[in-house]
């Protein structure tokens, strides 16, 4: 299962090369992966560990926001989810900042 929702993240900065100029990026989207190892005797089953990613995307969408706006970026509905490859997120005065996270669950064989 995953889904997008809103979280806070930290900022970071890069200076390109040739220039003085520092420009900031956030990282504003994580992605978690919850390990959990099914155990077949008693049909229950238990988190054996987790991974996080910190990720910073420029996300986008169509239209207004509202509060049925989807994301072009991070859509669990059409299993778009947040990638390196996306454009980073820069940190510029008076301009939006979506914050966002998935989660996903993966069977372990660690008991």
């Amino acid at each position: 299962m995953t889904s997008c929702a809103t979280v806070n993240f930290r900022r970071y900065s890069i200076q390109y090369a040739g220039t003085k100029e520092e420009k900031y990026f956030i990282n504003n989207h994580l992605t978690f992966t919850v390990k959990y190892h099914k155990d077949p005797q008693t049909d229950s089953a238990r988190i054996v560990g987790f991974e996080v990613n910190a990720f910073s995307v420029k996300h986008q969408y169509d239209g207004k926001w509202t509060n049925k706006t989807r994301l072009t970026t991070c859509d669990a509905h059409a299993k778009r989810l947040v990638s390196r490859s996306d454009p980073p997120q820069e940190v510029e005065n008076k301009k939006e900042i979506i914050f966002t996270y998935d989660v996903d669950f993966q069977e372990s064989e660690i008991k």
